[in-house]
């Protein structure tokens, strides 16, 4: 579900954080009240809860929303996660599933950084050499831009002779 201002949503259009609505927090607070529970919901920010998930997955997979605004993750090896699957990320499976229908899964919430921030290593690695690499060929375009004054200058005063 999605978190804007305070508010729970399945929409994550304007999502501030996506977490998990769950049955089962590992602990709970903001008590509201008995009378107001109805207008609120369990929502688990760390810890292991069941999560929905569509189709099959691997522990370690990372589960992320579907984008149906449905309420239901889909599972992402760590290796094929982008920027905006990080953004959408709830947690990570700790079992496993060929199961290709919605079942509950294991996932752990609130606790895994390590595969973000490789990510975020190897893109400030991969940054670091195409500045490299776009400045020597500025530097070559410079030195090219030189030699093409000066050969110009050459044929302007041939002109003149």
């Amino acid at each position: 579900m999605g978190i804007a201002g305070g508010k729970v949503s399945r929409d994550l259009g304007k999502a501030e954080h996506v977490q998990v609505i769950s049955t089962a927090p590992a602990f709970t607070g903001n008590d509201p009240g008995h009378d107001k529970q109805d207008q609120y919901a369990l929502v688990s920010m760390m810890g292991q809860v069941p999560v929905k998930v569509a189709g099959a997955v691997i522990a370690g997979d990372y589960i992320v929303a579907s984008g149906n605004n449905d309420g239901i993750g889909i599972a992402i090896a760590p290796d094929q996660m982008t920027p905006e699957d990080f953004k959408m990320a709830v947690g990570q499976a700790w079992e496993s599933s060929a199961e290709t229908g919605v079942k509950l899964v294991n996932t752990a919430v609130g606790l895994a950084a390590d595969d973000a921030y490789a990510y975020m290593k190897k893109q400030d690695q991969r940054i670091a050499s195409l500045e490299k690499q776009l400045n020597a060929k500025m530097a070559r375009l410079d030195r090219l831009a030189g030699q093409l004054e000066a050969l110009t200058q050459k044929v302007a005063y041939i002109q003149l002779a």
